[in-house]
């Protein structure tokens, strides 16, 4: 994998002799080019200034290697059915460039923060664990970045597989739009292990994810996984209203269900597109021309959603047709819409 990101590292003190940052460097180097490497205090000083522009950085984002000192695991309030959810980021910020994405909005920088102390997330995972007494629980790694974009650079797929197979009570989400997928091929399966891939028809796709595998390439590698007994999840996360969107969606649909049979389908999740009133303005800034922000929505105090009645007419439409493959109790609907 390359990618502009090698062109510049930062590097806090804290981790700077980690076998990781040297392994990460190694990877971004070539005979012909090294990366930069600035040493810092804090990866804030470089991600969190307000001067920051974020249009700009996307088109040549620094990679951060970062600690996280605290709060590893947060409740979360995305759910699967399951009565315990959290979520935790080893990583801020995405490789790939989705008009509609909430973190345009949520962060003013488009660097890269790779924490590289997965060791600090499993004890921190491990003790949430213990405290549930063993309970069924869920942790989702996808909430600030692409849960596999970057593991040919991360490898935390790779150091997080073996520690969930050892929790079984415990489910791992791996939330994604890549096929970054190698790791889990060459592994035992981990029956906890849940592949989330998000998935938007390939109108949507090619006209809103700059940078992202298409559809019917992301299906396939669904398709892999599965046949190698994989559980796997499907994202249909933001559904958006557009002309012709039924066929669209039936097309999708369909394709999902060729792919993926019912016994290897962990769960489908189907949300409208929202975003809190506070990131709007960002995305409109990024994007002002975008039909998205404009067709079959409304704004409130709150939020900028979908119509009621398109919301409904989205979410039901993609449940019905949803059921005519799949059992209906996998069928997750996110009635406060989505903005992942």
């Amino acid at each position: 994998m390359t990618s502009p990101a090698g062109k510049t590292i930062y590097v806090e003190e804290a981790v700077r002799e980690h076998p990781r940052v040297a392994a990460i460097i190694k990877h971004f180097s070539s005979p012909a080019t090294k990366p930069c490497v600035i040493f810092c205090d804090s990866y804030q000083e470089i991600f969190n200034p307000k001067r920051n522009n974020f249009a700009l950085q996307k088109e040549h984002p620094a990679l951060i290697i970062a600690r996280k000192h605290s709060g590893h695991v947060q409740p979360s309030p995305y759910g699967l059915g399951g009565k315990h959810n959290f979520y935790f980021s080893h990583m801020l910020n995405c490789i790939y460039d989705c008009s509609y994405c909430f973190l345009q909005g949520l962060y003013s920088s488009a660097h890269h923060v790779l924490f590289i102390n997965y060791e600090d997330f499993f004890a921190a995972i491990a003790k949430q664990i213990e405290q549930l007494n063993n309970e069924e629980c869920y942790f989702f790694s996808g909430y600030d970045c692409d849960s596999l974009a970057y593991e040919p650079v991360s490898n935390f797929t790779e150091n997080a597989l073996p520690f969930f197979s050892q929790h079984p009570n415990a489910y791992l989400e791996l939330r994604t739009k890549s096929l970054q997928i190698k790791p889990l091929l060459k592994s035992k399966v981990v029956n906890n292990c849940i592949v989330a891939f998000s998935l938007s028809p390939a109108g949507i796709a090619e006209e809103y994810e700059s940078g992202v595998p298409s559809p019917t390439k992301r299906i396939a590698a669904m398709q892999q996984l599965a046949e190698q007994g994989w559980m796997i999840g499907a994202r249909l996360d933001p559904l958006m209203w557009h002309d012709k969107w039924q066929d669209s969606y039936s097309q999708l649909i369909d394709a999902i269900a060729k792919a993926v049979p019912p016994q290897q389908m962990h769960s489908i999740t189907l949300g409208t597109l929202r975003f809190p009133r506070s990131m709007v303005n960002a995305v409109k800034e990024r994007h002002p021309t975008a039909k998205f922000l404009v067709e079959g929505m409304i704004a409130s105090d709150k939020a900028l959603s979908a119509q009621p009645q398109i919301h409904k007419e989205l979410m039901g439409f993609c449940q019905d047709k949803l059921e005519r493959h799949y059992p209906s109790h996998k069928i997750i609907p996110n009635e406060v819409g989505s903005v992942l």
